[in-house]
């Protein structure tokens, strides 16, 4: 979506460029300075990262730049969660509803670990009071 944005965009900077005769130059760098805004936007994603040994998983969940690698740098923690023999979950309440609040997308997974521990409903709550 944000791409065809940038492409129409793109488009409509060309057609001005050619009505004023303006030189291809600038429209090349307009655009790439269109592009590098664009990309400071960071997309963050609340996900799991894999931790303990072999056949004996355990996980992070953690908020982090929906670029990097699944077990790479992360920007917080959030809390964990050890799905071998009795499944446990550990999270962190506020946390995990601060990046809810600024926007953060949460993978399938780690959703319905939030919904059993109450926090999706506890941040439907508190963005239907922020739209009243």
């Amino acid at each position: 979506m944000v791409l065809s944005l940038i492409k129409e965009e793109s488009k409509k900077l060309l057609d001005i460029c050619y009505q004023k005769k303006v030189d291809r130059c600038f429209f090349f760098y307009y655009t790439i300075f269109a592009f590098k805004e664009w990309r400071d936007i960071m997309a963050v994603k609340i996900r799991l990262t894999r931790m303990g040994a072999k056949k004996k998983p355990t996980y992070r969940i953690v908020a982090t730049d929906s670029r990097r690698p699944r077990d790479g740098q992360y920007i917080e923690l959030i809390g964990t969660y050890a799905p071998v023999g009795e499944a446990k979950v550990n999270i962190k309440e506020e946390v995990a509803l601060k990046w809810l609040n600024r926007g953060a997308i949460p993978t399938d997974t780690v959703k319905s670990l939030f919904t059993k521990a109450g926090i999706m409903k506890k941040f439907a709550e508190s963005k239907e009071k922020k739209d009243k």
